[in-house]
């Protein structure tokens, strides 16, 4: 009788064990596609057409070559849409039945809905080049709507399209287990953070500082870690860092440029991390809850860093939640970021093109040029504090300063500044961070003073 029973224990147990193996293949699948489809499209450069680009950003640059002109009409009737259609729908703005996804379109204050009818007005002006020539011009509204906007509706189309591949089903449970020590270490940071900086390197600041806002609104960053992440390791991208250094004409050395812009950047973030106000953002979640998942403590890293990434994969969305979450990031970015952006890159735009504002701002910096021996100190100044309006601007400044090292530090300068108005920082300031003006303004000021003389010495060594 008991021999019996043992066998019947045994062929249950086996039974169990060839049930459990087809789920255990099914999650494993789960967990590997569609991290593997985030990690291609969003990090891993591919040349197409003779140019090297990640997936999402190419995707972006083609829809808007084969719309043309027809994706700023695109971009209008977004933003036609963010002002029309809460005025339609106030009354249901805290409807428990309302879609989620319809929530950050509609559930929004008078002062949004004012931003984004101005937002119309310009684009209008642009259109049809009504009003003011300095709104609509080509260095002012025209740069704005026809060459930052309409790239960036599609990045941010594109983005929450394909976001919850990278976000939902393990890459960034894995690798963060695997970076968890060092970035801790280094950074006061969970390794998943190294993720968000590829993202932003490889393809799109912006995208990067979307994916940090989205950790923090899922639980997996506290807003200060958020807050460092998204100012301290989303840079412009390597294809935007070669524009720049080929205005400037220092693309025969990019590689030594560029590294040495990364370098500067880690350095930063290893100060930056470490002192106000960065340092000051509370250290607490969300909604009070950490919902980072329990990271396994037996075998070895690999191992655990695998079992972190099975378990986020089996609380994975399915079809169905995977488009809510989608339409819900789209209604998002498109509908509050796009308006803000317009009208705020616009501004910054007119003041560099039409007042002598960063002329006076560049001033207190012309005695740091003069002392590291910068040629044209007074607009060498102008060109780095300008890097607060947009990156753009240093190179297309500096770009007739005839000393190599003046233009090269130019160009470090306008990688490792990070915030600029025309995208990260509105960006920034739409998040759920509650990162302020003021905030942009001083992380501005620290790590241009911070990386200057970091800059000089990498130029001096490189030239």
């Amino acid at each position: 009788m008991i021999n019996n029973n043992n066998n019947n224990n045994n062929n249950n147990n086996q039974n169990e064990q060839a049930e459990d193996r087809p789920r255990s293949m099914r999650l494993f699948l789960k967990c590997l596609f569609p991290s593997a489809m985030g990690f291609v499209l969003f990090l891993v450069p591919i040349n197409i057409g003779g140019e090297n680009n990640i997936p999402l950003a190419y995707f972006a640059k083609k829809a808007v070559d084969v719309l043309g002109y027809s994706a700023n009409w695109i971009l209008l009737a977004v933003v036609m849409i963010s002002v029309i259609v809460p005025m339609l729908l106030m009354h249901r703005a805290n409807s428990e039945g309302l879609p989620k996804w319809l929530v950050p379109l509609i559930n929004v204050g008078r002062i949004t809905i004012v931003i984004r009818a101005i937002a119309v007005l310009f684009i209008v002006s642009v259109l049809f080049k009504i009003g003011p020539e300095w709104l609509w011009g080509e260095f002012t509204g025209g740069l704005v709507i026809n060459v930052l906007l309409v790239k960036l509706l599609f990045i941010l189309f594109f983005a929450s399209i394909f976001l919850p591949l990278l976000t939902e089903y393990g890459l960034m449970d894995f690798v963060g287990t695997l970076l968890h020590k060092p970035f801790r270490k280094a950074f006061r940071l969970p390794g998943r953070a190294a993720i968000d900086s590829m993202t932003s390197v490889l393809g799109s600041s912006s995208v990067g500082i979307i994916l940090s806002n989205r950790q923090y609104e899922i639980g997996n960053y506290t807003r200060r870690e958020a807050t460092i992440i998204a100012t301290c390791f989303s840079p412009v991208s390597v294809p935007f860092s070669l524009v720049v250094a080929e205005l400037l004409n220092i693309d025969d050395i990019f590689l030594a440029y560029y590294i040495s812009a990364v370098v500067i950047i880690i350095i930063l973030a290893l100060v930056l991390s470490r002192i106000p106000p960065l340092s000051r953002f509370e250290d607490t979640f969300i909604d009070g809850e950490d919902k980072r998942p329990t990271q396994a403590t037996k075998g070895s890293l690999t191992q655990r860093a695998t079992t972190a990434a099975l378990e986020r994969a089996k609380i994975g969305p399915g079809i169905n939640r995977y488009a809510t979450l989608g339409l819900r990031d789209l209604s998002n970015l498109w509908f509050n970021i796009i308006p803000a952006v317009v009208v705020f890159a616009t501004v910054a735009m007119i003041f560099v093109e039409h007042t002598s504002l960063f002329e006076w701002l560049a001033l207190p910096f012309v005695p740091l040029m003069e002392l590291a021996n910068m040629q044209d100190p007074t607009l060498t100044a102008k060109a780095i504090i300008a890097g607060f309006a947009d990156p753009f601007f240093p190179p297309l400044i500096g770009k007739g300063i005839e000393s190599e090292v003046t233009r090269c530090v130019i160009a470090i300068m306008s990688v490792v500044q990070i915030i600029f108005l025309t995208e990260t920082g509105v960006v920034l300031m739409k998040t759920k961070l509650r990162i302020r003006v003021w905030h942009l303004a001083v992380i501005f000021l620290l790590r241009t003073i911070l990386a200057f003389p970091l800059a000089v010495l990498a130029a001096h060594l490189i030239v």
